[in-house]
């Protein structure tokens, strides 16, 4: 005989899960019954959920740097190839007409076993006395072979400091 243990697909990403299973009180109406070994078995649940966030909070950088790195994790499944996109909007940096920053965008893809990837943004110093500027960074179309979703987060910033002459 076979039975089936339902199996419900959510969107948390853990660890692997376990179900022990057992078999117990045999019954046999005309007779004895006994149980054979193995009598015991472990199904393991294979994790398939697969979720991403920024490394950090908030990020910080000169005006004068140059250029931001962004770190983008990965956190869950890690067998499957997968990807997300990244994209950056103005906060009080300005991104077009006389920029603080250049806009970017682009995918972030994860092969089998890689954790963490990042992205650049070039940050324009300008001779301009103004305060500290801030950029805003998303990520959003995560995309898998297998069920997939995003961390629900407010959008992240990166806030270039401008020093003052």
């Amino acid at each position: 005989k076979e039975f089936t243990v339902p199996i419900l697909n959510d969107t948390i990403p853990e660890s692997h899960e376990t179900v022990n299973l057992s078999l117990s009180n045999p019954i046999n109406p005309g007779g004895s019954a006994s149980l054979a070994t193995p009598n015991t078995a472990v199904l393991t649940i294979l994790n398939d959920d697969v979720t991403f966030r920024f490394t950090s909070a908030s990020y910080s950088v000169s005006e004068s740097a140059g250029t931001a790195s962004i770190s983008v994790e990965r956190i869950g499944e890690t067998t499957n190839n997968v990807a997300v996109d990244f994209y950056t909007s103005d906060g009080t940096a300005i991104g077009d007409f006389q920029p603080d920053y250049v806009p970017t965008s682009g995918t972030l893809t994860f092969s089998p076993g890689e954790f963490t990837k990042s992205f650049t943004i070039s940050i324009v110093n300008d001779s301009l006395v103004e305060g500290n500027e801030t950029v805003n960074l998303s990520l959003s179309n995560a995309i898998s072979v297998s069920a997939m979703r995003l961390i629900p987060m407010a959008p992240r910033r990166l806030t270039a400091q401008t020093p003052h002459y």
